[in-house]
């Protein structure tokens, strides 16, 4: 997922919205509107070094 959302940065433009309520609830909260490119890189980021953490995790059980 981590080399999927890393290789979609290249493609990404236009700004992500994101919505602090759902689409049926009675109270609308507001929007934040960011780049789309660094909240794609930050997503990809984050995705690969949770992957890394959980490779690390396993294989460090592995060696005891």
């Amino acid at each position: 997922m981590a080399v999927i959302l890393l290789w979609l940065v290249t493609m990404t433009s236009g700004v992500a919205h994101f919505s602090f309520a759902d689409a049926l609830a009675t109270h609308k909260l507001g929007t934040l509107s960011l780049p789309g490119v660094p909240v794609v890189l930050i997503c990809g980021l984050a995705c690969a070094a949770a992957a890394v953490g959980l490779f690390l995790g396993r294989s460090r059980r592995r060696s005891r």
